[in-house]
């Protein structure tokens, strides 16, 4: 026979088992949740966002100083990456064909260096950065007078390609707080087909523009 007592007891421990059974549940789903907010950058980075159906200008800004560099790119390319995640001072775009692969950023402050460069793009292992020390830097001026200094390197069935361009137009006198920055192209191509888009890599980089960081008390 079951006496008050325990008839009393049995609410409570039924709802000591709720509590218990509604702290699991709320410790699991924010663990999910965690699980989703750090799985979900990665991912929206490598989407697909647009294809461009007319010349459209892709640019890249520096959210401390707000300088900007910018590429123009035809119809037909591709942007990837969606979503809030998307950092403002990178950008990723491909070409119609899928082959060539073109990541934008801004190059590091100063003048060129080619150590300095590869360090900030986070380029490969010890080895490889002693073969891209080795790989042979050129230094050119295109026909629209931007300053380019550019080197490949064969991974295997990938070449990747790393160019820092100038725009002929960026011009430290004109009451800015500095020189307008210079745009980093970072370009992987089969290798097999390396050859054919150099031409690629050339009519992109002579598109750059450059805006630098106001000078204070400039209207933003």
């Amino acid at each position: 026979m079951t006496s008050t007592r325990e008839r009393l007891s049995r609410p409570r421990r039924r709802g000591r088992v709720l509590v218990i059974v509604a702290a699991a549940v709320v410790v699991m789903l924010g663990a999910a949740a965690a699980v989703a907010l750090w799985l979900l950058p990665p991912r929206l980075a490598e989407q697909p966002r647009e294809r461009f159906t007319a010349t459209t200008t892709v640019v890249v800004t520096d959210g401390t100083t707000g300088a900007s560099a910018s590429l123009e790119f035809d119809a037909g390319w591709l942007a990837i990456g969606v979503g809030p995640f998307l950092p403002h001072d990178r950008a990723t775009v491909v070409s119609p064909d899928g082959a060539y692969r073109a990541e934008l950023s801004l190059a590091p402050a100063g003048a060129f260096d080619a150590a300095t460069t590869l360090q900030a793009l986070g380029l490969g292992d010890e080895d490889e950065q002693a073969r891209w020390e080795t790989a042979g830097w050129s230094t050119e001026t295109l026909p629209d007078g931007v300053l380019v200094h550019h080197a490949e390197l064969t991974r295997g069935t990938e070449t990747l390609v790393v160019a820092w361009a100038t725009p002929a137009a960026a011009d430290p006198a004109e009451g800015t707080t500095g020189s307008a920055p210079a745009l980093l192209l970072t370009a992987r191509v089969p290798t097999d087909v390396a050859d054919d888009y150099r031409t690629v890599t050339a009519a992109l980089l002579a598109t750059v523009q450059s805006s630098p960081a106001a000078a204070p008390g400039d209207a933003s």
